[in-house]
């Protein structure tokens, strides 16, 4: 998912989980295209999202649970390619990337791998600059309204989306008053195996002339992550 599905990956090698969508409502459906649009819209417009040619996410995530708290760095440019840095306390740097063709993996506890399989066709799919920011429909085999849930007492539709190339599947939640992102949930591929995460969205707040959130909170397995 997006900006946000990019720091899930980053933390991937901390945990796993899921978050289940509520009850579908009796209202008709709006279209996943029409969710999609209000979500652009809503941002700042798809002509002042390509006016951004690369983006930085500096941040922390805490671990509650653990007492820990880590930094964070996520570098973006246009047309693909991608980097992060987290850094724990006491045990190193965990790094990662894709600059165009090569994807890699440094991690402390497991080494220094260049990713292959689906593995290098998911990063290929998450450094898709433009694809993932306006969630550009033919980056997709299929994208459906599916129900709606609620997150954090915020109203939602869910979208089950499935990319094309890797045919990974996510599901996005859109705010049924804002359009805005509140949250969604997603296999993350690793080598350890897949791995269920779920995460809220909030905070959001202008940068430029777009809208970018500021706060994720994620689940992966026993861990909460913020």
């Amino acid at each position: 998912m997006s900006l946000q599905l990019r720091w899930a990956k980053v933390a991937v090698g901390l945990s796993m989980t899921t978050l289940l969508a509520g009850p579908a409502m009796a209202q008709a459906r709006p279209a996943a295209s029409a969710l999609v649009a209000k979500y652009v819209a809503a941002i700042g417009g798809e002509a002042e999202v390509k006016k951004i040619t690369s983006i930085k996410q500096i941040g922390a995530m805490e671990l509650p649970a653990m007492g820990l708290s880590m930094s964070m760095e996520v570098n973006m440019a246009a047309p693909n390619k991608m980097s992060s840095k987290t850094t724990i306390p006491g045990m190193g740097e965990i790094l990662s990337g894709y600059n165009g063709t090569v994807a890699w993996d440094v991690n402390p506890m497991s080494g220094t791998r260049v990713l292959a399989g689906k593995e290098l066709t998911v990063a290929a799919e998450n450094a898709d600059f433009y694809g993932s920011l306006l969630y550009i429909a033919d980056r997709f085999s299929s994208m459906e309204t599916v129900g709606d849930t609620t997150i954090n007492g915020e109203k939602a539709w869910a979208v089950k989306m499935v990319r094309k190339s890797s045919q990974q599947e996510s599901f996005t939640y859109f705010s049924q008053t804002s359009g805005l992102i509140v949250g969604g949930k997603a296999t993350i591929e690793s080598q350890g195996g897949a791995i269920p995460t779920s995460q809220t969205v909030s905070g959001y707040k202008k940068f430029g002339a777009v809208l970018i959130p500021t706060k994720i909170e994620m689940a992966m397995g026993p861990q909460n992550m913020v």
